[in-house]
């Protein structure tokens, strides 16, 4: 099914609060936006020949969701129990690990200390879930890594706004503590990074290499580097 622009914002704005009118007072779901139909639609609107995201991004700009380096109205969850999963670090048990050994990911982005590490307190949260988080000890820096291989059809707009997402949403200073705690880090107060890796052959690195426009500034103001990679 195709769609007017009208009907991408109007979709959108149903998607983030409870009525059309775009309020911060009717905020209801930005935790679970980056999940919502219309931040995976594909294609181009029939009247002006636009990309759906691009007139998604466009509205979270004009609407004020965007600001600064912030996806506003992202409520953070605070996990009760540890961060840290204690999974076994593994290229034959993750997907994941397998990439990013394959590709010496550890070179830019350090060891990994965990692997797809939640963020809910309840099951209800809906929070997702952290793909890789690695310390690069001489840097003192904490990256959360979200990685799309070269089967997933998800867009780049949905891939963006997840790791907003999952950053803003994450408790970070309880974070920080519970990996410190184990000596899984070394340092109280490391910074923060955010990274999309992006396998060849995926939708989501498909349209990073096109995208410009409002895409190209959520990645620039939202501060996420970006790495593409081969599919070997």
């Amino acid at each position: 099914m195709e769609y007017t622009e009208e009907q991408i914002i109007n979709m959108a704005g149903n998607d983030i609060v409870d009525y059309a009118g775009w309020t911060k007072e009717d905020f209801v779901c930005a935790n679970t936006f980056y999940l919502s139909d219309t931040v995976q639609r594909t294609g181009k609107t029939t009247d002006t020949e636009r990309d759906y995201n691009e007139v998604v991004a466009e509205f979270l700009y004009e609407n004020k969701f965007i600001q600064k380096d912030n996806f506003t109205e992202i409520k953070q969850i605070t996990r009760k129990e540890s961060y840290y999963t204690n999974k076994k670090i593994s290229s034959e048990t993750s997907e994941f690990v397998k990439i990013f050994e394959r590709n010496s990911l550890q070179n830019n982005f350090g060891e990994i200390i965990d692997i797809s590490v939640p963020l809910n307190n309840f099951e209800t949260d809906m929070a997702g879930q952290i793909d890789i988080l690695s310390f690069k000890k001489e840097a003192n820096e904490l990256f959360i890594v979200q990685i799309k291989p070269h089967c997933s059809n998800e867009t780049l707009l949905h891939a963006i706004l997840e790791i907003q997402t999952l950053y803003q949403s994450m408790d970070k200073e309880k974070l920080v503590n519970d990996f410190y705690s184990i000596g899984k880090i070394n340092s109280k107060n490391p910074k923060i990074k955010k990274v999309l890796v992006l396998e060849d052959g995926s939708t989501t690195n498909q349209e990073y290499n096109c995208y410009m426009g409002n895409i190209a500034d959520l990645i620039e103001d939202l501060q996420i580097e970006v790495l593409q990679i081969e599919w070997n």
